[in-house]
């Protein structure tokens, strides 16, 4: 049965810390995704079903918006994008890197996010989290799957309009539809398994996990971090 979630009445927050403890595997595709946004249902991932899935990290998230602002000016006037190469593809994942490391640096951390970054650079470098960036074109889609510990064949997916941000999860002015139905929700993990798997999908789980340490660490080295250095260095698929 369809659910309207639309965060007056129900939150996506909710409904997703509601779905997680049931579920041993966790699929996301959204544009956008900070760390705020993670912390908010961390607990809830902590509490999923083991044993994860073979073959795949525990929770996949693609990203797919990190343009700079000439791309996006051509864009709006071409009307079409251009075709990709693997440079190009490479550097708007660069571009997704350095957009994150920014959000993390603005303004002063308080405790509970330096905690909730630790929590994330663990869950990076532990494998829990994969993350890859979707540079075949500019995607702003939000799905989120939830693969139930009965099966792989047993999920619950939620499409709509909120990013894996705070403001998404939580605050007003969004709509997602939660889809129980089977054949939808199939239907909606193979869409998303079809541009997890694509040639410009680019890994960057590593730099992230990089990132986020030199962000940890740079408090106790009394130092900045140097965000113009992390990036991509190779197209990992």
């Amino acid at each position: 049965m369809s659910k309207i979630i639309d965060n007056e009445d129900i939150s996506l927050v909710d409904a997703l810390n509601e779905a997680l403890p049931h579920a041993h595997a966790f699929d996301a595709c959204v544009g956008y995704f900070n760390l705020r946004g993670w912390r908010l249902v961390r607990e809830a991932i902590g509490k999923m079903q083991q044993p994860k899935p073979d073959g795949r990290n525990q929770v996949r998230l693609l990203v797919g918006m990190a343009m700079s602002t000439e791309e996006s000016v051509r864009l709006s006037v071409e009307g079409s994008p251009q075709l990709v190469d693997m440079s190009t593809a490479v550097n708007r994942a660069n571009q997704a890197v350095l957009d994150f490391a920014r959000q993390l640096t603005w303004g002063v951390p308080s405790r509970a996010e330096m905690a909730g970054l630790r929590q994330l650079q663990r869950d990076l470098a532990d494998g829990l989290l994969q993350v890859k960036f979707a540079a075949r074109d500019p995607l702003h889609a939000k799905l989120y799957i939830t693969h139930e510990a009965a099966g792989m064949q047993n999920r619950r997916a939620i499409v709509g309009s909120s990013n894996f941000t705070a403001a998404g999860l939580i605050k007003q002015g969004e709509l997602s539809l939660e889809e129980t139905d089977q054949r939808v929700a199939d239907e909606l993990s193979e869409w998303f398994d079809a541009h997890w798997d694509d040639h410009f999908s680019i890994d960057i789980t590593r730099e992230l996990d990089v990132m986020s340490r030199d962000v940890v660490l740079a408090p106790a080295r009394n130092d900045t971090v140097p965000i113009q250095e992390v990036s991509v260095q190779t197209a990992r698929h």
